[in-house]
């Protein structure tokens, strides 16, 4: 009797101690799940739970019952911690962009080709129509400050081409010179994409132009010739807007 007493007792405890190990493996396997995971940022992951249904969808936050999930489309969505087997962040891959838009790397006023060279680095070049002069271009590098799996990517940029341009008339009005000037330029802006699969995006730029020592120096001899120079494109300082396919 004795004996059956303590063998009860012994199969409680080992019966206990699986349970415990169980509980713990299953806290140690949903943490291990977690590791890594940016909780509460924009990026998406595909989250599979135990059903056999995947959800792709930006973690919110977690907690050892739920975890809130916020689906495409802003709708919310929670379930049981316990029950997710598998999160893996989602990867966007792109060869690089195409966009039109209007700026010194849209050639003023034309098309931007982006190729991704490595990483986050691209080759760039673009064309256009300065529409007084034709053509004009600009190449060079851009380097992303963020991967590709965000939405909204800040850059820097390094181009060389055509920077500015003027159309000089005389007091009657007709045009006796047209010209353009190339110079090296820095910029920095962001390249922000619209949608989820990052197909279409928006480009914003601030463009320096590095030397426009030559276009000054063409102004002074003009002013002082007595051409009339109303239109012309000066300063160091440019803006550049686009719209941009992600390919």
């Amino acid at each position: 009797m004795f004996y059956y007493s303590r063998l009860k007792k012994v199969c409680a405890f080992i019966a206990l101690l699986l349970l415990s190990y169980s509980l713990l493996a299953q806290d140690i396997q949903n943490s291990n799940l977690f590791a890594g995971v940016e909780i509460g940022s924009k990026i998406y992951y595909t989250i599979r739970v135990q059903n056999g249904m995947e959800y792709k969808a930006r973690i919110v936050s977690v907690d050892p019952d739920k975890v809130l999930l916020l689906l495409p489309g802003d709708k919310s969505l929670t379930i049981s911690t316990r029950e997710i087997i598998e999160i893996n962040r989602q990867s966007h891959y792109s060869s690089g962009s195409l966009g039109v838009g209007f700026g010194i790397p849209y050639g003023v006023l034309g098309a931007n080709l982006d190729i991704k060279l490595a990483g986050v680095l691209n080759v760039t070049a673009g064309l256009g129509s300065g529409i007084w002069v034709n053509p004009m271009y600009s190449a060079g590098l851009k380097c992303f400050l963020r991967s590709g799996n965000y939405k909204f990517r800040p850059r820097i940029e390094a181009l060389y081409g055509t920077a500015s341009m003027i159309n000089v008339q005389d007091s009657n009005g007709e045009t006796v010179e047209k010209g353009s000037f190339n110079s090296f330029v820095l910029g920095a802006g962001f390249q922000w994409a619209l949608d989820i699969s990052r197909t279409w995006g928006f480009d914003f730029d601030i463009i320096y132009i590095v030397d426009d020592s030559e276009l000054e120096s063409r102004l002074d001899y003009l002013i002082n010739q007595g051409y009339n120079l109303d239109v012309v494109a000066t300063g160091n300082v440019k803006v550049s807007l686009g719209l941009r396919y992600i390919f």
